[in-house]
């Protein structure tokens, strides 16, 4: 493994078109480039991906939920630490006191995002995948070399032999052909195997880039829109807000709201015979953050269907236009009243069984 560290810089001057909604003490907004640094294990390739998403997904969140914290009163970026397996990452939570399932998390204490790459899972079949290029090229030069010395002792054999020009043009055509329908082989088979190779890294760096993605938003939430001090939004809906971003379909920084995310929907639909058992709008409004946080492998299943659910609410709120209310979500955040299903309604703007059987509405609509 290598350590790297980059920093890697995208521009943010679309954010300044926010300056009017910026600090609520009226400070100008901050319009320059938005720096993130990452350090750990994994190789440069890996990081350069990541980096670049982290950008793109930063400056998106900045368009669809624009900062409340500007300037001196933001909080810094987040560092990411990056490991390239693992067996590290969760070392790296070891350290820290923490054991967890998840494969990222956003250490908000420490304003740090601590994401492992599969490389383990990945590595060998990324190898073998190089391997097969490294052997396609191979044998393409050997093909050269070969009708190279090839031509050379057929020149050889015409001068000893006298043989006629009419005769040795033929037989060169003819070996010239064979040289390139093999070369031709050669190439086709030398792009099926880079093509393999870059799809099996497309796919590693998906998975990677989706939990970076998602612990990115949970910074911009605590630098940008709610600090700790204050953040009073429940862990459904960081959740929920998380998964929207994540999976989201976005176009020119605009997150699209429905079709939902296929993928999610999928995950939705239960096993033949089964029914999908979700937990009511109250039980969910009120769960601790905790029970979003993986620990063990046995209670992997409850924390998915955790995430589903507040995913799922989330996705109805924001198509019926909930989260466009700015306002209401601000309250929400920085509400300190202990009666969650109060605050949730105020959210809403409707009651929580109102909410409940539009939701559920919604679903069908989308899980066949």
């Amino acid at each position: 493994m290598v350590s790297v560290f980059l920093r890697l810089t995208a521009v943010t001057a679309a954010v300044c078109r926010y300056a009017a909604i910026a600090s609520p003490v009226g400070l100008p907004h901050f319009c320059g480039a938005a720096e993130f640094e990452i350090d750990g294990t994994a190789t440069k390739e890996i990081a350069a991906d990541v980096g670049s998403r982290l950008a793109e997904q930063w400056k998106r969140y900045e368009k669809w939920l624009p900062p409340r914290l500007t300037g001196e009163h933001a909080g810094p970026l987040p560092e990411v630490r990056l490991y390239q397996t693992l067996a590290e990452y969760r070392q790296a939570l070891a350290e820290r006191g923490a054991a967890l399932e998840n494969p990222a998390v956003y250490l908000r204490d420490a304003n740090l995002i601590l994401l492992g790459f599969d490389g383990d899972r990945y590595g060998a079949a990324l190898k073998a995948a190089r391997e097969r290029v490294k052997k396609y090229d191979e044998e393409t030069e050997a093909l050269g070399r070969a009708f190279a010395a090839q031509q050379k002792a057929d020149d050889e054999r015409f001068r000893r032999e006298k043989t006629p020009q009419n005769v040795r043009n033929e037989i060169v055509r003819r070996q010239a052909s064979d040289f390139r329908k093999a070369q031709a082989v050669a190439a086709a088979a030398r792009r099926e195997a880079d093509a393999a190779n870059k799809k099996l890294f497309a796919e590693a760096a998906d998975r990677l880039l989706a939990g970076a993605s998602h612990e990115l938003f949970h910074a911009y939430v605590a630098t940008r829109l709610y600090p700790p001090a204050v953040d009073r939004l429940p862990a459904w809906l960081h959740e929920g807000l998380a998964q929207l971003v994540e999976h989201g379909r976005w176009r020119d920084e605009r997150l699209l709201i429905d079709p939902p995310p296929p993928a999610l929907l999928q995950r939705l639909k239960p096993a033949a015979g089964q029914t999908l058992e979700l937990p009511s709008v109250r039980e969910l409004v009120s769960s601790a953050d905790v029970g979003f946080l993986a620990h063990d492998k046995r209670v992997t299943d409850d924390v998915r269907l955790r995430y589903l659910t507040a995913w799922s609410l989330t996705q109805y709120l924001a198509s019926i236009g909930a989260l466009e209310r700015r306002e209401r979500l601000d309250d929400y955040a920085l509400d300190d009243r202990a009666d969650s299903t109060a605050r949730f309604e105020r959210f809403a703007g409707r009651d929580t069984a109102a909410v409940e059987a539009g939701w559920h509405a919604y679903l069908r609509k989308w899980v066949k």
